[in-house]
């Protein structure tokens, strides 16, 4: 045990030193925090006396206590008798105790040694949580050995994994099972791992007292090697030293009494083995020694085969054996460490009348009577420990019967469950909370997992998409969108898994949806992903937004009509009145010219400007309200937006028509008038394109294309980084029941392509509703 004064020598190190001593530590000194944290780093002490609180001082208590061997520290703060506010500090620091400087030395030793006590206990616990895990672990290790015995797995081949399981369980290079060969007085390696290739099932080793197997065979118990280079019993035979080997442990494997041959570990690091490591090799060693009476008297050893079966299926947990009488006949080392109680002290006992709450005696005891007779039941009840302690075991009985059929004996193997019934209640009531705010949330949540398998499905997404969840949970995910969606969406959550690329993810985007009665509308979603141990699953919110949508394009419809009758009021009204007045001034012109009037040419120069703007009020007019009422108006509309364009931007601007096509809804044929627009004056300011050519095609679908000879489209390009050009013409698609694709031209260049489908036709999307 170590100990760090922390503080500027002075006469009260002295009595606190004095005290640790006394108390089995060795004490080490540091003048500041700063020099302590280096002494704490290279070796943490068990216990920490701070010769003041200053803000140094409680800095590193706090330090010390967020590292990792942290809370297994004991802190001490010695406190000045005047110091004010200091408890504030101590607390946030976490310092188990303080004591007054000036303190009583008998009173002060008191708490130091207190504080020893502690620290002690401290040490010793997390030493036994420890030394308790790596137990446990060899527990499973051999019960998961005893379950492929039981379930028939060949004792040569239970070898095989046995040395596997050993090596990793015991942390060493090395494991064998030498079979003993008495007619040859050798050992042959029959099982092993870490030895080099073609040693096993061909190395032999001499069976005389040279060797530690044959040594062990000679004393007839467990051997433990900490240093071969100078071990005197023996010496070490080639297949140790030329791996290097350096310490070990062998025991005996015995079969009916007589040895079988020899477990042994091994590894070349200098190790010194505990008893439970023996202990635990032994086990191995017993397991497969019963495989090999198992495998050669099984008929002979029937009745010992089961029990021995009955115990290795429990080994790490609670095993008690009870006779025909119900009295306590075994009870093993886990009993032991749960209940507090000893073999000796409940052997001949009956459970019901000592280790039972009294609510439950009666109908334990109705439980045996119910084996006895041939029932076979899985059941839980509480123990009731030494010191008064209840502890929930789940148990599973088995009736061992003589060979007339009678009750000999009842193993009952039980796990303490009760911090797992304590973490299942917590999960639950945590998992209806979960399932509280889910229900009740206004959007619709669905986890899907790789497979695109959904494995939830909340309220608010039965009432979007019209199905129950039972409908939903365990089909994939794609049943809930349109076509082409549905039988692209596998592909494209396959894609994302392999090359990472987002699409949704913390981004969201709109999308379409498809309800139980095939109904299509449009929804907000929102993906996250959650990457678990051995899994990964995603998370979609949606929205269904059908009703912002239809309330967005009665506003685009109003601003739409607003706009033409601007353009009308233009038009009929003030361009009516400038080509008046241009009649008049020219008249007057006319009229001024022939009298030789010298205002005549002001007259005339006030006429061209009159027709100017009524020009200017006209082009005016035509932006405000371009496609004519008449179906065929948005193509006589794009035609025009070609000249113009050519006129404007000095670039080759075409415009082809393939079949009529009709559009009567003047709204829509302004929103596509308005994509070509936008796609045209993108195609020149950001593409710098010299040729641009609009086609308008009609059929089963009217497609609008633009496309373009200018240096191209980005090649990967998110919603964050759409213009808002671009962010508008999807709108207008969207508005429209269009859909818009963006992409590279065969040729180069950049191809807009808006298709929008005719009324009644299926609706045949370009975007993707894709992770």
């Amino acid at each position: 045990m170590q100990a760090l004064i922390v503080g500027a020598a002075s006469p009260h190190h002295e009595p606190i030193e004095e005290t640790l001593r006394a108390h089995g530590y060795e004490v080490f000194h540091a003048g500041m925090p700063d020099d302590a944290w280096t002494v704490y780093e290279e070796a943490p002490p068990h216990l920490v006396v701070l010769m003041g609180i200053g803000p140094q001082s409680l800095a590193l208590a706090r330090r010390i206590r967020a590292s990792e061997h942290g809370d297994a520290v004991i802190l001490l703060a010695m406190v000045h008798p005047d110091a004010e506010d200091y408890l504030q500090g101590v607390l946030e620091a976490e310092v188990d105790d303080c004591v007054s400087g000036q303190a009583d030395p008998s009173y002060l030793k008191a708490r130091l040694a207190l504080a020893a006590r502690r620290s002690h206990r401290r040490v010793r616990r997390r030493e036994i949580e420890n030394e308790l895990a790596v137990r446990l672990r060899q527990q499973a290790t051999v019960a998961e050995l005893g379950r492929r015995a039981l379930i028939g797995m060949p004792w040569r081949a239970l070898m095989g994994e046995a040395v596997s399981i050993t090596a990793r369980a015991l942390d060493v290079e090395f494991c064998k099972v030498l079979e003993y060969r008495p007619d040859e007085e050798v050992f042959l390696l029959r099982a092993g791992v870490g030895w080099k290739e073609g040693l096993v099932g061909q190395a032999r080793v001499e069976a005389g007292e040279d060797s530690q197997a044959g040594y062990t065979l000679k004393v007839g118990e467990p051997v433990v090697v900490e240093n071969l280079a100078t071990e005197t019993r023996f010496s070490g035979p080639p297949l140790l030293t030329e791996h290097g080997i350096v310490s070990g442990i062998s025991v005996i494997l015995m079969v009916e009494g007589e040895p079988y041959g020899v477990i042994g570990i091994h590894t070349t690091r200098p190790r010194a083995f505990q008893e439970d490591d023996v202990n635990f090799l032994q086990a191995v060693a017993n397991v497969l020694a019963e495989a090999v009476e198992h495998d050669r008297f099984k008929e002979k050893l029937l009745r010992e085969r089961n029990f021995v079966s009955a115990v290795l299926k429990t080994a790490g947990a609670l095993v008690v054996v009870l006779d025909a009488e119900g009295c306590i006949v075994r009870f093993n080392r886990a009993c032991e460490q749960t209940t507090g109680y000893t073999l000796d002290e409940v052997k001949g006992r009956k459970v019901w009348d000592f280790l039972l709450i009294p609510e439950e005696a009666e109908g334990v005891s109705a439980v045996f009577a119910e084996l006895q007779a041939g029932a076979s039941n899985d059941y839980e009840n509480y123990w009731v420990t030494k010191q008064g302690e209840r502890r929930r075991i789940a148990w599973s009985n088995t009736v061992l019967t003589d060979e007339t059929g009678a009750v000999e004996h009842v193993i009952g193997t039980g796990i303490d469950i009760t911090e797992q019934m304590q973490t299942r209640q917590a999960f639950q009531e945590s998992e209806a909370r979960n399932r509280a705010i889910l229900d009740t949330t206004v959007d619709g949540i669905i986890t899907i997992d790789e497979q695109s398998i959904v494995e939830s499905f909340n309220t608010a997404a039965e009432r979007i998409f019209g199905y129950q969840a039972d409908e939903v949970i365990g089909r994939r995910v794609n049943m809930l969108m349109p076509m082409p969606y549905r039988e692209e969406h596998d592909s494209y959550v396959q894609n994302y898994i392999e090359t990472g690329h987002r699409k949704i993810i913390g981004i969201g985007r709109e999308v379409v949806g498809l309800r139980k009665d095939g109904s299509i509308f449009p929804m907000d979603l929102a993906v996250s992903e959650l990457v678990l141990e051995d899994r990964r699953i995603f998370t979609g919110i949606v929205r269904d937004v059908s009703e912002r949508r239809s309330l967005e394009q009665e506003i685009l419809r109003i601003s739409e009509q607003e706009r033409r009758r601007i353009g009308q009021d233009l038009h009929d009204g003030l361009g009516q009145m400038l080509t008046g007045i241009g009649l008049i001034t020219k008249n007057l012109a006319r009229s001024l010219e022939h009298q030789d009037h010298p205002g005549a040419d002001e007259v005339t120069e006030v006429t061209e400007l009159l027709k100017e703007a009524d020009q200017h009020a006209r082009i005016l007019a035509r932006g405000l309200m371009p496609v004519d009422l008449e179906a065929t108006g948005l193509s006589a509309a794009l035609r025009r937006l070609s000249v113009n364009a050519g006129r404007l931007f000095g670039i080759r601007c075409t415009f082809e028509e393939v079949g009529e096509v009709l559009i009567d809804d003047n709204s829509v044929a302004t929103h596509l008038y308005r994509i070509a627009q936008e796609a045209v004056s993108n195609a020149v300011k950001h593409g710098r394109a010299e040729q641009v050519r609009i086609s308008l095609a009609a059929g089963r679908q009217i497609r609008l294309r633009i496309h373009d000879d200018g240096v191209g489209f980005p090649e990967s390009i998110d919603e964050e980084r759409r213009g808002m050009g671009v962010r508008i013409m999807h709108y207008r698609a969207r508005v429209i029941g269009a859909t818009l694709d963006i992409t590279d031209g065969h040729d180069g260049g950049t191809t807009i392509t808006c298709t929008l489908r005719r009324a009644g036709e299926p609706i045949h999307l370009a975007e993707d509703l894709t992770i």
